[in-house]
């Protein structure tokens, strides 16, 4: 397979992910938790003569025991006369938003990924070769390393990582009162 096609291949499959994912969490938050969310695209369906968005949600039971709930986004004008945009469109919309949005963190993620893998590779492979090109009992090029290792451990520190995991110890507290040690051997 070229490298074109997995490129291309890899955006589709990115792009449906993305679609997927905001599709989700506007089911989520927009139906369930936030329905004031579809205001946040009133922009694309309101006017300027038409400036302020409602969703309205309308409550009705077709059958006994069976409630429906309806949310429409309407449109306002400074005059009270308003636009109904009906719930399906503004609902895509917000689940196209939600999708860039996933997108776009997605992407950020692997960025970041990318840029730490490759400055490890990096940082690894000139430390090696500055090993290699050191000659035996040169006592600067190990305090150097040393600082770099150094200066790798507390950048780490500020990434939140533990830069040097220490082995725990198998302290154990004392058994609860009144049990009785298990089948187990410790």
């Amino acid at each position: 397979m070229t490298r074109a096609r997995r490129i291309v291949r890899r955006t589709i499959v990115a792009l449906l992910g993305a679609a997927f994912a905001g599709f989700m969490i506007s089911c989520v938050v927009a139906l369930a938790i936030w329905p004031g969310q579809i205001k946040l695209v009133s922009f694309l369906f309101c006017s300027d003569a038409q400036p302020d968005a409602f969703v309205v949600a309308d409550r009705y039971n077709p059958q006994p025991g069976e409630t429906v709930v309806d949310f429409t986004l309407y449109c306002m004008g400074p005059r009270g006369d308003t636009t109904d945009h009906g719930s399906f469109l503004p609902f895509v919309a917000v689940s196209a938003l939600n999708g860039l949005v996933v997108l776009v963190l997605v992407q950020i993620a692997s960025i970041r990924l990318r840029l730490r893998r490759r400055g490890a590779a990096s940082s690894s492979t000139s430390t090696a070769s500055r090993a290699s090109s050191r000659a035996p009992g040169d006592i600067d090029g190990a305090a150097g390393d040393i600082a770099e290792i150094d200066e790798i451990a507390e950048i780490d520190e500020m990434d939140g990582a533990d830069p040097m995991p220490t082995a725990r110890t198998s302290e154990r507290s004392a058994p609860p009162p009144g049990s009785t040690k298990g089948p187990f051997v410790d």
